[in-house]
C-alpha cells in the first residue's frame, strides 16, 4: 500500500526502511513514523508543477499520471505542459514564476535538462528539480544541481508515484515546527532551520544559521523525537540536519562550510544513513 493512501486510510503515516549493506558484516536498519498530526494532507495544499519535454505525447502521459496520483490523494495541482526548455527557464527564472515543481526530460536538442537545470539553479538554488531520462548517464550532474528525484521515462505509475509520495512527505517535513525553551520563553522553529544540535552538560545547544539556542534536554530524548529524524548522530553528544550536510569526508562538512568532527565507530552508520536520505529525500 502506498504511504499516501495509508495515512488517509489508517491514519497514520508509516515510511519503512531497511538498507543491507555488508560492511564489516553489519547490517543497518531505520524506521520512520509520522503521526498524522504531523505530515497530513492538509485542505489547500497546493502545487503548480512544470512538465518539460520535446515529445508531446510524453507530456500528455506524464501529465495524466500526475493528476491522477494528486486526485486520488484529495490534493489539487496545476500542471504546465513545455515543449521547449528554454521557454520553462523563462518561466522559472521570472520575477512573477509560479512553479513549485520542475519536471525536465535531460535529453533534449540543442538545450537540453541539464543545461536548463544549470540557468534555472543560478536564479533560484531551491526549486524542486526532477529529471526524467531513458538511461542513468547523468548521476554526477544530479547530484551537482540538486535534483529531487531522478525517473527513468520507462518507469511505470507505482513509480511516478512514488517519486510524489517523497516530494508530499519532504513539504510537510519542511514545515514541522519545533519548540525549544529557552532561557524561560518557549520559541517554536522549523526544524528544517536547525543545522545540528550538541549536548553540553545537561543543555541541548541548537545551531541555526544566525543564532544559538539552549533547553536542559538529553540525546536520548532528542534521537528519540521522530521530529528529529532526517537527524544523523556524528558523535555521541551531536546530531546533524542531514539538510545542511554538504558532504562526508574526513569531516562532516555543512553547506556553509562549517566542519564537524564524527565518530570513527560511527562512520558506516552516518554513511548509510546520510546515503539513503540522499537517494529518498525523506
Amino acid at each position: 500500500m502506498r504511504a499516501l493512501t495509508s495515512l488517509k486510510n489508517n491514519g497514520y503515516f508509516a515510511i519503512k526502511l531497511a538498507i543491507i549493506q555488508n560492511l564489516d558484516t553489519t547490517k543497518y536498519q531505520w524506521t520512520y513514523f509520522f503521526p498524522p498530526a504531523i505530515i497530513d494532507i492538509k485542505e489547500g495544499f497546493f502545487l503548480n508543477i512544470a512538465i518539460c519535454d520535446d515529445e508531446p505525447v510524453f507530456v500528455d502521459y506524464f501529465s495524466k499520471i500526475v493528476n491522477g496520483y494528486f486526485e486520488e490523494n484529495g490534493l489539487s495541482c496545476s500542471i504546465f505542459k513545455f515543449y521547449d526548455a528554454k521557454n520553462l527557464v523563462s518561466e522559472c527564472c521570472s520575477l512573477d514564476n509560479k512553479i513549485d515543481v520542475a519536471v525536465l526530460d535531460i535529453e533534449m536538442p540543442d538545450y537540453n535538462g541539464i543545461d536548463a537545470a544549470k540557468d534555472i539553479r543560478k536564479f533560484n538554488n531551491d526549486m524542486t528539480l526532477m529529471f526524467l531520462s531513458s538511461n542513468n548517464s547523468h548521476g554526477d550532474s544530479a547530484c551537482d544541481l540538486k535534483i529531487y528525484k531522478y525517473i527513468y521515462k520507462i518507469a511505470g505509475k507505482e513509480k511516478i508515484y512514488a517519486a510524489f509520495d517523497a516530494l508530499i512527505a519532504e513539504q510537510k517535513y519542511n514545515e514541522l515546527s519545533y519548540e525549544i525553551h529557552n532561557d524561560g520563553k518557549i520559541l517554536n522553529v522549523l526544524v528544517k532551520d536547525i543545522m545540528y544540535i550538541q549536548i553540553q552538560k545537561h543543555y541541548a545547544y541548537y545551531y541555526l544559521e544566525d543564532k544559538v539556542l539552549r533547553e536542559r534536554n538529553t540525546m536520548a530524548a532528542l534521537t528519540d523525537n521522530f521530529k528529529l529524524s532526517r537527524f544523523i548522530q556524528i558523535m555521541r553528544n551531536t546530531i546533524v540536519n542531514f539538510g545542511y550536510i554538504d558532504t562526508i569526508k574526513d569531516k562532516v562538512i555543512l553547506k556553509n562550510g562549517e566542519k564537524l568532527n564524527y565518530s570513527d565507530r560511527k562512520y558506516h552508520d552516518i554513511l548509510n544513513k546520510y546515503l539513503y536520505l540522499r537517494r529518498n529525500q525523506i
